[in-house]
């Protein structure tokens, strides 16, 4: 979930340059008191819930980023998804939460399998398949390589520990002599038509303006050969932002939308939860240049993946 702006070298999704806990603390607990309650959460309740948030590591990277990071995001994906029962057992109340009842964070976890299931259809001998932003690269890592002898693996990220976490984990995982990592903006990859599937996930839910999301698609078509495959998601409208929002309700509880709203919107500022449609994605991947676009849905119906193919 860590690249960057043109121009820039930081990552849109965290911020890396708070320290104080305790300051902070202070100051989102004067911010509730000040504000009073609110129409969905009373101050008291928002409150305990921020000293629940404080009591996990997880928790306090989120108060004081703002925003999730490369290794947050495998641990609340792949990690959970593959050690749930541990994780689970050492898990304070509201991380409890969020890893198993937060709708953000639930569909997360399903779109990680779709991916998993249509990058693994992408794995033959000579394939060379691309992850923008890298993070810690569990989606490539992470599948079946048997029978295959010739394959490369490239992970691009603006984030030097990002970067870092996934070269050890190919290493672990014995993929080391397969894996090239690039310190790369996602809107300046500097790659043409030279790998054969890029896989992005994470990215765009930061990005509101249009035209920026657009050139990030660009990027993409511009680093797949002819005939390439994108595999990318997005997160759907929730029904409070419109009448016609997907989200299969049958899935989500509107105790766990509210809580959530208290956690990722009025403590981190909604950062990730920049909302497009099916058909936003259709346009703008289609002015990008790609063609034959399916959409594959969790069942909540909230994190969609999309591929699209270069002509």
């Amino acid at each position: 979930m860590t690249s960057a702006e043109p121009g820039d070298s930081k990552p849109i999704s965290h911020i890396n340059d708070r320290q104080d806990l305790e300051a902070e603390l202070a100051d989102m607990n004067a911010h509730i008191m000040r504000e009073g309650d609110k129409p969905h959460a009373k101050a008291e309740e928002r409150l305990e819930l921020l000293a629940g948030l404080a009591q996990s590591e997880l928790g306090r990277f989120l108060i004081l980023a703002k925003g999730c990071n490369a290794y947050w995001t495998d641990y609340a994906t792949y990690q959970y998804l593959n050690r749930k029962a541990e994780i689970d057992g050492q898990a304070t109340a509201v991380e409890a939460f969020i890893l198993q009842r937060s709708p953000d964070w639930r569909a997360s976890q399903q779109r990680f399998l779709i991916f998993q299931k249509l990058a693994q259809d992408l794995i033959k001998p000579g394939v060379r398949l691309a992850s923008v932003p890298c993070g810690l690269m569990a989606d490539l890592l992470t599948l079946d390589y048997a029978g295959i002898d010739t394959f490369e693996l490239w992970g691009l990220d603006v984030d030097e520990e990002s970067i870092a976490l996934a070269a050890q984990r190919a290493h672990e995982l014995n993929l080391a002599g397969h894996t090239s990592f690039f310190k790369r903006d996602a809107w300046a990859l500097e790659i043409d038509n030279e790998v054969d599937g890029l896989l992005s996930s994470g990215l765009n839910i930061y990005v509101e303006d249009y035209d920026r999301e657009m050139a990030l698609y660009g990027q993409f078509h511009r680093a797949l050969k002819k005939g390439g495959k994108l595999i990318s998601s997005f997160f759907t409208p929730p029904p409070e932002c419109d009448p016609d929002s997907i989200w299969d309700m049958s899935y989500v509880d509107p105790e766990d939308i509210r809580i959530a709203r208290i956690l990722f919107g009025d403590f981190l500022g909604g950062s990730w939860q920049k909302y497009r449609t099916s058909d936003d994605m259709e346009g703008m991947l289609g002015q990008a240049g790609f063609e034959d676009l399916e959409f594959f849905y969790d069942p909540l119906r909230i994190m969609p993946t999309v591929t699209a193919t270069k002509k």
